[in-house]
């Protein structure tokens, strides 16, 4: 491979930038040290900063890569290997340059250095004072000071102090290349003397593993390739492949672990309802994922991302998994309210942080959950002194420029306080949106939280001896209760009336009953399970732990229907409470021209003339009462609030 196109070659191209433009100071945010050293030490660097020297019987010697160390004895008499560059410094001298100097200085915090790398500056600028002017011999030190260069290391990007940052140039080490990654994998299996055919019917897990080694520094790569081959997940034998990329993620874990604002997620398995439309298009462009290499030879743009907004409990949450789960890729959620800092700058520099390793981890998913909390104050100068507008500015310009496969999939549950920004055309791939459930589609997601339950019990169940799991109930609930004809007749006996409710202007209907949102169901199983608890008998309970008589299931067909109705005929579900609220969402909705995430919405933007603020009543054919009064009451509130809301703004 071409050491220019190598990790340390392209840092060594920026470097040598830097000093062609005068600047003193080059600072390279990186925790990979090793990177560093091999711009210090490897054979094609050598010299190419500044000539590494040392003195020897009142000599200046010129030393080759070769002689950069010499084996010493350290206090317990173990041979040691030591440096014996003299102008590889790891201070900044402070006087006396007797000749260039490169000094490299590993730090926390750039601002811990700030008195001496700012005296450096002076001397390099030749500024006089009477601090300095008695300590240097100024000709010579000048003239030296200017053939120098001061390397600044920190774990991560952090704020210039003021007063140095015209003399400073940052310099950006870029991750390596999946042919390096490639190299690195090879020399691990030849150091164990693992043959390279060893992948000779498994190159998609060879792609798998350069993939998932991107953002990893060579020195992580070459650890976590020893810890697979000792697990013997690759040996002479063949390759566990299952064993091999776990091994991968779970070191990617720990990256992620001491990172501010990111989690690795654990990606579960649960299936969503109503939102196909969104399935669909991941589906469609999950490829260009796969291979993002190929899809740039084929002038293929990689998707930026989605966003997917709704009300509360809609299933934008377990879709960030899904898409995912499809994709093949790992999971990362990005809390930004943990960027916010106390400094000014902090916040910026933190994002920046959070987002080059997002990208570093790629090809992954990027969960931000909840954005417009993230970006609250980003389109005002409110209360937080424009931080999250600075903020929100770095998310978007983020956005705009990326081209790493690290996929972003934002959530919102109140497309209200996003700022217009974030709808332009650029930003994101598609703007999807949920709204309130179908009857199918609530049967649906009753019968797959009722299957979920089901299989955690059959898991507890196969974790106990078999002597003890004969004496206990083997179902949790019976096979009928994740049936949809079981959901689609309680709903429809719940929740299928309307009544009139006069207004100031326009009459508008409103459940009796209720109207159901994905967090209400997720909470009446809850609520029900817990009721039907309470009415078993002392001996049925007994049959849950191991009982002479176990039954079949603990909850059954009918008394767990009688349960589940009265309790939802006793919440407050969203499709009741927050009426003003759904039509608010879909005026903004209409506005922005999101695309619905179900094939079937339950309404439809053409009906709508945002002039009158009225949406047209349509003939349906809609079978179910469910159905009819979801549609009623939804049109109603549309027609009955947003003339109140926007009507007098526009006259």
């Amino acid at each position: 491979m071409d050491f220019a196109k190598k990790q340390v070659g392209k840092l060594l191209q920026q470097v040598k930038l830097a000093m062609l433009s005068h600047t003193p100071i080059i600072y390279i945010p990186t925790p990979n040290i090793e990177v560093i050293k091999e711009l210090l030490y490897s054979p094609e660097c050598t010299n190419a900063i500044i000539p590494r020297t040392r003195e020897r019987n009142g000599r200046t010697e010129i030393l080759e890569s070769g002689q950069f160390f010499e084996k010493k004895k350290d206090k317990d008499n173990n041979e040691v290997e030591v440096s014996i560059i003299d102008n590889y410094k790891s201070n900044i001298p402070k006087k006396n340059f007797a000749r260039p100097t490169l000094a490299c200085i590993y730090c926390d915090k750039i601002a811990e250095k700030t008195s001496d790398l700012y005296s450096f500056v002076r001397l390099y600028l030749d500024i006089k004072s009477n601090s300095n002017s008695e300590n240097y011999n100024r000709p010579e030190d000048v003239r030296f000071a200017r053939q120098s260069v001061c390397l600044v290391v920190t774990p991560s990007l952090q704020e210039v102090p003021e007063q140095l940052r015209p003399y400073v140039r940052i310099v950006t080490v870029e991750p390596l290349e999946d042919e390096e990654i490639e190299e690195i994998i090879y020399s691990q299996l030849l150091e164990h003397q693992i043959g390279l055919d060893v992948f000779r019917e498994k190159m998609d897990l060879l792609t798998q593993m350069k993939e998932s080694f991107r953002g990893l520094s060579s020195l992580r790569i070459k650890n976590i390739m020893s810890q697979i081959i000792l697990s013997q997940s690759i040996d002479f034998d063949g390759i566990v492949e299952r064993e091999v990329l776990k091994t991968i993620h779970n070191a990617k874990k720990e990256v992620l672990a001491g990172q501010l604002g990111l989690k690795w997620e654990a990606i579960s398995d649960d299936e969503v309802a109503g939102l196909d439309n969104v399935t669909d298009w991941i589906d469609k462009h999950a490829p260009l994922f796969k291979d993002p290499e190929q899809a740039r030879k084929n002038r293929l743009e990689i998707p930026s991302g989605i966003l997917m907004v709704g009300i509360p409990g809609s299933g934008k949450s377990l879709m960030a998994h899904v898409t995912a789960r499809r994709m093949k890729m790992p999971l990362i959620s990005l809390n930004m309210g943990m960027l916010r800092g106390g400094i000014v700058g902090e916040s910026e520099h933190n994002m920046k942080d959070a987002l080059r390793i997002a990208e570093d981890m790629a090809p992954c998913v990027l969960w931000i959950d909840e954005i417009e909390k993230a970006m609250s104050g980003s389109n005002s100068d409110g209360g937080d002194s424009g931080v999250g507008q600075r903020m929100f500015g770095t998310f978007l310009t983020w956005m705009q420029e990326k081209s790493s496969a690290c996929f972003v999939f934002a959530t919102s549950n109140d497309i209200s306080q996003l700022p217009p920004e974030l709808f332009r055309s650029g930003r994101f791939d598609k703007k999807f949106f949920t709204y309130m459930p179908r009857l199918e589609e609530c049967a649906a997601i009753f019968g797959g939280i009722i299957r979920k339950q089901n299989e955690k019990y059959e898991e507890y169940l196969d974790g106990l001896e078999k002597s003890i799991r004969r004496t206990m109930s083997q179902k949790l609930f019976d096979d009928m209760i994740a049936e949809p004809k079981f959901w689609l007749d309680v709903l429809n006996e719940t929740c299928n009336q309307t009544k009139a409710v006069q207004g100031e202007e326009k009459e508008y209907h409103r459940p009796t009953n209720k109207l159901l949102s994905g967090a209400d169901i997720a909470a009446i199983v809850k609520e029900a399970k817990f009721e039907a608890y309470q009415q078993l008998t002392s001996s049925e309970k007994e049959s849950m732990n191991g009982g002479a008589q176990p039954k079949d299931c603990v909850y059954e067909e009918m008394s767990f229907k009688a349960v589940v109705e009265k309790v939802i005929i006793d919440s407050n579900p969203y499709g009741e409470t927050n009426l003003k609220d759904l039509a608010k969402s879909f005026h903004v909705l209409y506005q922005n021209q999101f695309t619905p995430a179900s094939k079937n919405p339950i309404l439809n933007f053409n009906k709508y003339d945002d002039d009158k603020l009225e949406y047209s009543h349509e003939e349906r054919d809609d079978q179910e009462e469910y159905d009819k009064t979801l549609y009623d009451t939804i049109v109603g509130a549309i027609n009955h609030y947003l003339p109140k809301i926007y009507g007098e703004a526009r006259q």
